[in-house]
């Protein structure tokens, strides 16, 4: 299977083309509707789970997670970029355009 849809490289779309003329679909943004009305019981289905004592606890522990993930956002991760065997990413994109 060849999944490169633009193997020359020349970019994906004439100028002034756009990659999503239709815009989104309406049925997209029906759902999106359909969910901010059950948006509120979510959440005091989350708070419910959280509290239930007789839940099992990974199933609180999720529950809270989720709230705190809508309250504050997700916890930032960290990300270590290196080249091959830990090589400084800087060298190595040095070297690699150096070479071509």
């Amino acid at each position: 299977m060849n999944y490169n849809r633009n193997p020359e490289g020349k970019g994906g779309f004439k100028k002034g083309e756009s990659g999503n003329p239709s815009g989104r679909s309406i049925k997209s943004l029906e759902v999106k509707a359909l969910a901010e009305d059950y948006s509120l019981e979510s959440v005091e289905c989350l708070v419910a789970l959280m509290r239930n004592k007789k839940e099992d606890s990974r199933t609180r522990l999720a529950a809270a997670k989720e709230i705190l993930d809508r309250a504050v956002g997700k916890a930032a991760q960290a990300v270590e970029l290196a080249g091959k065997d830990g090589a400084d990413l800087a060298t190595v994109i040095n070297l690699t355009l150096k070479s071509k």
